[in-house]
């Protein structure tokens, strides 16, 4: 996994997660306007980097990565943690364990369903 950063560190951090079979830079549009009030986090998750192999094992051992990312980098406090299709798969793992502070969730075609009450009671 690599991680791209954008902005000044000082600022709140938004996570975008890309979905699988799409590359990291579907987010340039969000990347260039987000970049100048937040610190934006964007990994290419494993299988879908360009300039070496990787090997997407599963979705947990993905969240597992950018958790630990934010965590060290960013003392695990996040503003907004979003995904996109099985990104969002990857983000609710990660929002799920509760390790870190993640201000605002947002899921966008994630191909899951909520089973949990607790889980539903997020969207009321």
């Amino acid at each position: 996994m690599e991680f791209h950063t954008f902005g000044d560190k000082n600022n709140k951090t938004v996570v975008l997660i890309h979905g699988v079979l799409t590359p990291w830079q579907i987010w340039e549009r969000q990347i260039t306007v987000l970049k100048e009030k937040y610190y934006v986090i964007v990994p290419a998750l494993n299988g879908h980097i360009e300039d070496h192999k990787s090997e997407f094992i599963s979705v947990e051992d993905e969240a597992q990565q950018i958790e630990t990312y934010i965590r060290q980098k960013q003392t695990g406090s996040v503003f907004v943690l979003c995904g996109l299709s099985m990104g969002g798969v990857i983000a609710y793992k990660i929002f799920e364990k509760n390790n870190l502070h993640v201000e605002n969730l947002i899921l966008d075609g994630a191909p899951f369903i909520l089973t949990r009450q607790e889980d539903s009671d997020l969207y009321r």
